[in-house]
């Protein structure tokens, strides 16, 4: 089989009905032809702690828990998605914020804030963190952390 045929079939699968046909775009799937069982593209997660960037409803880290994963981390910026699961961001001007999780965990990412000016002084004291977060290293994003 032509894997661009298949790729191109693919695209137009989820593109177009995908997610009514199968009622999430979430794993083990990964389109009309693709599955996890099938690629293996984790591998073994047992042990293994996941952040899954735009979890939608959660279905992938059901699935990723189901296969003993450690920790499941779900982040999605879609208004519905926080608040069915009581997730809040706080803003720090620029590049940097805060996710405090319904386990009452906080994450920074970015964390520019001491000398940012777009940061509010009112949230410029930080009393817990739980995890860091960079999306680069440039003294804009880290500068705080180091």
């Amino acid at each position: 089989m032509d894997k661009s045929v298949v790729h191109e079939k693919n695209s137009l699968f989820w593109d177009t009905e995908g997610n009514d046909v199968l009622g999430a775009t979430s794993l083990p799937l990964y389109g009309a032809f693709v599955s996890e069982e099938k690629c293996q593209l984790f591998g073994d997660v047992s042990g293994k702690k996941i952040l899954e960037i735009g979890c939608e409803s959660g279905q992938s880290l059901q699935y990723l828990g189901e296969r003993k994963a450690s920790e499941l981390w779900g982040v999605d910026i879609w208004s519905i998605n926080m608040l069915n699961r009581n997730i809040s961001f706080t803003w720090f001007g620029f590049g940097g914020f805060c996710i405090k999780t319904p386990g009452n965990k906080e994450i920074l990412i970015d964390p520019w804030i001491k000398n940012n000016p777009s940061c509010p002084e009112t949230i410029k004291n930080i009393e817990k963190v739980d995890y860091i977060l960079f999306t680069h290293a440039h003294r804009d994003h880290a500068e705080d952390a180091v």
